[in-house]
């Protein structure tokens, strides 16, 4: 078979599928693009997906959307009191006391820069005042260490307790009763002398003795 008659094949069977396609979308009102565009509404108007599939859309196939519970509310935490710092001396609030000096005893002895060891020139005074001390059981003594104004305030409350302690173990080394003395720091807050030389330093670098009269 030549390829004259496979052309004339084709077109015979093209034609004859032409001839039976258009009548029958005749017959039933329809043109081809009004076939496609029906054909395009079926497919919209399919329901192609299950909402009750509860993976797929669980707000709707629960009925709405999912309940959510509300969180617990946790309970208040009371604030706690800062821990007290022990490295810092207290300092005991002491009234009517009275300056040795009214008694006519030594009323301070002095200190080396930044140390709390009793100096040699003193020991005659702390010798006067422990004497007085024994021989007037009516009044405690109250003992405050003082520093210069250098250094920290704390670190300078720390060397007053130790130099106010010092001058304690010397007079009890001295014959004196311990639980008649009261030791007090108060650092660099109250000095002698405002001036910034080193005499002036030296002036504030001190223990001072008072006489409390006993509640007895």
């Amino acid at each position: 078979m030549n390829k004259q008659w496979v052309f004339r094949i084709g077109l015979m069977v093209c034609a004859f599928l032409l001839a039976t396609f258009v009548p029958v979308q005749v017959s039933q009102g329809t043109t081809w693009p009004e076939f496609q565009l029906k054909s395009q509404e079926a497919l919209n108007g399919l329901d192609l997906t299950d909402l009750n599939h509860p993976g797929l859309f669980p707000d709707l196939a629960g009925g709405g959307p999912k309940k959510v519970e509300p969180r617990p509310t946790r309970e208040p935490v009371p604030p706690t009191t800062p821990a007290k710092d022990e490295g810092t001396p207290t300092r005991p609030v002491i009234d009517d006391k009275i300056p040795f000096e009214k008694f006519g005893q030594v009323q301070r002895i002095h200190f080396d820069y930044d140390k709390s060891d009793i100096k040699p020139e003193y020991v005659d005074d702390l010798k006067q005042n422990a004497e007085w001390i024994k021989k007037n059981p009516q009044y405690k003594v109250l003992i405050e260490g003082h520093c210069d104004e250098r250094g920290s305030n704390e670190y300078n409350i720390a060397l007053g307790e130790r130099r106010a302690n010092a001058t304690k173990k010397y007079l009890i080394g001295l014959g004196v009763d311990a639980d008649r003395m009261i030791t007090k720091s108060w650092g660099e807050e109250k000095p002698l002398d405002l001036g910034k030389t080193e005499s002036a330093y030296a002036l504030n670098r001190r223990a001072e003795f008072f006489a409390i009269p006993t509640k007895e």
